[in-house]
């Protein structure tokens, strides 16, 4: 085997090989990214008496990812129940806002 051909057969695996890992270390990283603004977003419902207004009188999560998008929030909706914030799955439900803080 040739040098000039080892090194090709080695570019090729490294770029195979790391597709896996950069699929997932970006989705990590997104999903990191839309729990702070998952946080964030709760910081201001437990601000703004406005918005809570509006997530009480909302039926179900596309009205929240709404209000959340107005206030300049990314909540994504595949997976706006899968987030791992205890803090929001308590204070919002698909019936809206929990008045009991």
């Amino acid at each position: 085997m040739t040098h000039a051909n080892f090194a090709c057969q080695f570019q090729i695996f490294a770029v195979i090989s790391e597709y896996p890992f950069a699929f997932y270390s970006g989705r990590i990283n997104q999903i990191k990214r839309d729990e702070q603004d998952l946080d964030n977003f709760l910081i201001l419902i437990k601000q703004d008496w406005e918005i809570r207004q509006k997530i009480n009188k909302s039926n179900d999560e596309d009205e929240v990812i709404e209000i959340a998008k107005s206030a300049g929030f990314n909540l994504p909706k595949d997976s706006f129940w899968l987030l791992e914030s205890k803090d929001f799955k308590r204070y919002i439900s698909r019936r809206g806002w929990y008045a009991q803080h």
